[in-house]
């Protein structure tokens, strides 16, 4: 996500991702459904 933006998600699933690069991000992230799971930082 870029600073200052919108994602929604409204079903699906965001799994088994690994963090590379270490950074914040300013947005909105809204989450109905779905899963979000096995996600770690490196």
């Amino acid at each position: 996500m870029l600073d200052n933006s919108t994602m929604t998600m409204s079903a699906g699933s965001i799994t088994n991702n690994t963090r590379t690069s270490v950074g914040s991000v300013v947005g909105t992230f809204t989450h109905t459904g779905g899963t979000i799971s096995g996600n770690k930082p490196k």
